[in-house]
């Protein structure tokens, strides 16, 4: 830290290490003097998604979700060819109880990347939210014929299942998932 700031003396203009300052800031439980270098980051440079992607996280870590949302948005406009935001993104937003837009988020992200059991769950656990189980239930069979031995998904499967009124497909579900994870 004495270090990075010895530096913005000479560099006060410096993303770099207000990015890294706001690291170790962050590292020490610091996290208003984080917040505040990760934000000088952005004002310095705008473009660079890494230190809203920063900032979201930490607002994140706080329960600002709001502010997080804000700050994950502005990174995916900066870098719209990263999954990993988009699901991050929707993260958020499940969080934060807007499960529609979580939806659209994960189907960007899964644009990119079809094959995402991960992002695949999470979409079957936002329908699953929602309400639509048959929706949440395809999405979980994608997850399974990928990775057969996804216990968590066929339990997510089996509550989906349920909830739509097939008891003894659940009960199936759920006996799979105990097989695989005792």
């Amino acid at each position: 830290i004495q270090k990075c700031l010895g530096l913005t003396d000479t560099y006060p203009r410096s993303a770099t290490l207000n990015i890294n300052l706001g690291k170790c800031y962050s590292e020490l439980g610091q996290t208003e003097q984080a917040i505040t270098s990760y934000k000088k980051a952005t004002e310095h440079q705008p473009t660079w998604a890494a230190s809203y992607i920063l900032l979201g996280q930490l607002y994140s870590s706080q329960e600002k979700s709001n502010q997080a949302i804000e700050c994950l948005k502005k990174a995916i406009d900066l870098q719209p060819e990263s999954p990993e935001l988009y699901t991050t993104l929707a993260t958020e937003l499940l969080q934060n109880d807007d499960a529609d837009e979580a939806i659209q988020q994960l189907k960007k992200a899964l644009a990119q990347e079809p094959n995402s059991s991960s992002t695949l769950s999470m979409l079957g656990n936002a329908y699953n939210t929602k309400g639509d189980n048959k929706l949440a239930i395809l999405y979980y069979k994608r997850v399974l014929k990928l990775n057969p031995l996804d216990a968590i998904s066929y339990f997510n499967m089996g509550n989906a299942l349920q909830a739509e009124g097939s008891l003894k497909a659940a009960m199936e579900s759920y006996q799979q998932a105990v097989t695989i994870q005792p």
